[in-house]
């Protein structure tokens, strides 16, 4: 069994669940959920302080998966204990704080870096999709007669909690909290990844912010009708991810032992088994969101079957960000990335700033193009700032 077919899987499950949910709660509860889920996602990143990026490679540089562990660990709790004390600050004196956001940050500690580190990465995607049957059934079973609740929140957490549970089960041999040195290490961790840290931050940009002035400008039914075929197309995140883990290592091997060879390898090997299928799965994407809009979402989002043909690109131009995502990381030269980054943001939010009275389809534009244009830049540059290779190909 391969992870990617795993993943596979647990893809489909993923979206028979967003169809089911959204049909459910097309009276504007799924839209509410999605705001919500929008805000637990934007904050779960923002604590995650950038160890899906870097967890491996701090813990090879480290020479120690435990202090890595350790260092992000603490950060978390930390980052989440101020969160909820803020939280609970604004709701006193303002009363408009939602802490079922809260409710659904629970992924937020999932464990997929240490699988990783570990070369487990099978083993986490069974997890995942045997999490996402769990719930497709525990929410299918409560809401077909009760309709939709806030108790889905409710189940989505407990859901995630076991799936938690289980990645601990399968590792804890391997955990360990190391004190000794916390302090230092926590420090060494943010002088090497704060300019990584904010290139995922301003990446949040895309899909979080483009989805808020949709809502703010064109109301909460185009906002479904964005989020959800951003869910859609995100599914493609699921094979990304998988990628991305099985990329990660070989790229910082490569770039570690500065071999010209075993780095074009691996960089062929992504272009075949990733890029190229992503290729086409963008053209499905494409061609199937008519019968996906129409058919599946009949009633409730309207303007569905545009965005996911606009957006169907977006999955190829992911693939190139997070290969330059890695050559950055593995040569340390992340503060590149994050002025890349730092100028594709810019350009989003000074171009969908001067939209005015605009459909949804024209924020969406943007967004792609300037997506698109990231993505070009961070691998050509990726690829210049590699020394090594570079000075052999001149030779």
């Amino acid at each position: 069994m391969s992870a990617s077919a795993v993943n596979f899987v647990g893809a489909i499950i993923t979206y028979t669940l967003v169809v089911y949910l959204a049909t459910l709660g097309s009276n504007g509860a799924y839209a509410d959920f999605l705001y919500s889920l929008t805000w637990a996602l934007l904050l779960s990143s923002l604590l995650d302080v950038a160890s899906e990026a870097v967890f491996v490679k701090y813990a090879r540089h480290s020479n120690s998966l435990k202090k890595a562990f350790s260092v992000v660990l603490s950060l978390r709790i930390i980052g989440l204990l101020t969160m909820v004390i803020l939280f609970a600050a604004i709701n006193i004196l303002f009363g408009i704080v939602d802490f079922k956001v809260l409710i659904l940050m629970v992924p937020m500690f999932y464990l997929g870096p240490v699988f990783e580190y570990l070369n487990k990465n099978l083993i986490f995607v069974i997890i995942l999709c045997l999490e996402k049957i769990l719930l497709f059934t525990v929410l299918y079973i409560a809401t077909r007669d009760n309709g939709f609740t806030d108790a889905v929140y409710l189940y989505y957490f407990l859901v995630n909690v076991v799936s938690l549970l289980w990645q601990v089960l399968f590792i804890r041999k391997d955990l360990g909290f190391v004190k000794k040195g916390l302090l230092m290490a926590a420090t060494e961790y943010a002088k090497l990844y704060y300019a990584m840290f904010l290139v995922l931050q301003l990446n949040l940009v895309y899909g979080y912010y483009t989805r808020l002035i949709i809502e703010a400008r064109n109301g909460m039914e185009a906002f479904a009708s964005a989020a959800i075929a951003l869910q859609i197309i995100n599914m493609a995140s699921l094979f990304q991810s998988q990628v991305d883990r099985s990329f990660r290592t070989p790229i910082f091997k490569a770039i570690e032992s500065q071999s010209n060879h075993e780095l074009v390898t691996v960089i062929k090997q992504y272009v075949m088994y990733s890029t190229i299928p992503i290729i086409f799965g963008c053209f499905f994407l494409y061609y199937t969101s008519g019968f996906v809009g129409e058919v599946l979402f009949p009633t409730g989002y309207s303007g569905l079957v545009s965005s996911l043909e606009i957006l169907s690109l977006i999955p190829f131009s992911v693939n190139m960000i997070r290969l330059g995502d890695a050559l950055y990381t593995g040569t340390h030269k992340n503060k590149i990335n994050m002025i890349i980054t730092l100028i594709a943001v810019s350009m989003l939010v000074f171009f969908t700033l001067i939209l005015r009275d605009e459909p949804i389809e024209s924020y969406l534009i943007v967004l792609v193009v300037v997506h698109f244009f990231h993505g070009l830049v961070s691998v050509l540059l990726g690829f210049k700032h590699l020394t090594f290779l570079t000075s052999k190909i001149v030779k």
